[in-house]
C-alpha cells in the first residue's frame, strides 16, 4: 500500500486515537495524528514509532492533519467536538470524516451524533465507526 493515501486522525494523542493510528499505519498508511499542541503530536509519534510495522506516523496540529489527510478520523473527547468542528469546518469540505466519538452520559432532547452535526455544518460524506472499540 506504502502511503497510496493518507488519513488524519484528529485528537490523535489520545488512547483511542493513538490505537488507531498504530494500526491503521500497519498495511503501509501514512497517518497524520494531530493535536492542539503540535509538540504533543509529535511526542505520541515518537512513543508509537517503536510499535510501527510499516506506513509513516506524523504529529502536528489538528488544523494542519486535516489539510493533509485525504480521510479525517474525528477521535476527540464527546464534550469538545462540536467545538472542533466548527474550528474546522473550513478544512473538512471534501474529505471524507471518520466520527469516532462517543457519548457516554444521559441522552435527551439536546442529544445528537457528531455524524448529524458534521454532516449540518460542511455537507460531505460521514461515517460513524469505532464506537464499541476500546483503546
Amino acid at each position: 500500500m506504502d502511503n497510496e493515501f493518507s488519513v488524519a486522525i484528529v485528537g490523535g494523542t489520545g488512547s483511542l486515537g493513538s490505537a488507531l493510528a498504530i494500526r491503521l499505519a500497519a498495511p503501509g498508511v501514512k497517518v497524520i495524528i494531530g493535536s492542539r499542541d503540535a509538540q504533543k503530536a509529535q511526542k505520541v509519534v515518537e512513543m508509537l514509532k517503536p510499535n510501527l510495522r510499516a506506513g509513516e506516523l506524523v504529529g502536528t496540529t489538528n488544523r494542519e492533519a486535516v489539510k493533509q489527510g485525504e480521510f479525517v478520523v474525528i477521535a476527540v473527547p464527546y464534550e469538545g467536538q462540536a467545538q472542533m468542528i466548527q474550528d474546522l469546518k473550513g478544512q473538512l469540505g471534501g474529505k471524507i470524516v471518520i466520527d469516532a466519538t462517543n457519548s457516554f452520559g444521559p441522552r435527551d432532547e439536546t442529544y445528537s451524533s457528531l455524524a448529524h452535526h458534521i454532516k449540518s455544518i460542511v455537507g460531505g460524506p460521514v461515517a460513524k465507526a469505532f464506537n464499541l472499540n476500546y483503546a
